[in-house]
């Protein structure tokens, strides 16, 4: 077992390339639908040690490649849920899923900092610039439950931000900047998990 025998296996990468070596017998969809198997087995087994289905399917979301990397994040999801922050965070995320959705626009260009207008999304702005650059200088799958402690702090940052910013601003330069911004905020969190599915 991956997981309690702590392997690290890339096992997405390792059923392609299996696959791989008997290509023209097994048809080329088979490492997908192999690992697609093994994903809901892994579903399976945390449900039996008493993991809430809600992080379960926040981690399965943004498709961990290693069972025991899975499991890591898995922990880490729950740690974080015991944060008082936790709670709002995770509303703020499925918040954020639904308003990106009325925008296919929200990944397209940079952000722009000269377009923040309002205090709170300078102050938003600068906290996830100075999270990107950490990401940037560190490994945060070493420790996934530092990175989400990290985001944390967000709290306050991101309740001024849907407390005093009108995401849907009439000026459509403004209201995809903010797109942008909060699109930047889920990416963070998407490091880990899409703590955005996890429930109230």
């Amino acid at each position: 077992n991956c997981i309690e025998g702590g392997s690290a296996l890339d096992l997405a990468a390792a059923l392609r390339i299996a696959a791989a070596a008997y290509a023209g017998k097994v048809a080329a969809s088979t490492a997908d639908e192999v690992f697609s198997f093994i994903l809901e087995r892994a579903r399976a087994y945390f449900t039996d040690r008493g993991t809430r289905a809600d992080v379960i399917e926040a981690v399965l979301a943004v498709q961990p490649q290693s069972p025991l990397d899975l499991a890591r994040r898995v922990a880490a999801v729950e740690t974080f849920l015991r944060l008082p922050q936790a709670a709002a965070l995770a509303a703020a995320n499925k918040r954020i899923g639904n308003l990106l959705k009325k925008s296919a626009q929200a990944d397209a260009g940079a952000l722009d900092a000269s377009l923040f207008v309002e205090p709170a999304e300078q102050q938003l702005g600068a906290a996830l610039l100075r999270l990107e650059q950490m990401a940037a200088d560190s490994d945060i799958s070493a420790d996934y439950g530092a990175w989400l402690a990290r985001l944390a702090a967000l709290h306050d940052p991101v309740n001024a931000f849907f407390d005093s910013v009108l995401v849907m601003a009439e000026d459509p330069a403004l209201r995809e900047n903010r797109l942008r911004l909060l699109a930047k905020l889920q990416r963070l969190f998407l490091r880990v998990a899409d703590v955005g599915l996890i429930s109230g």
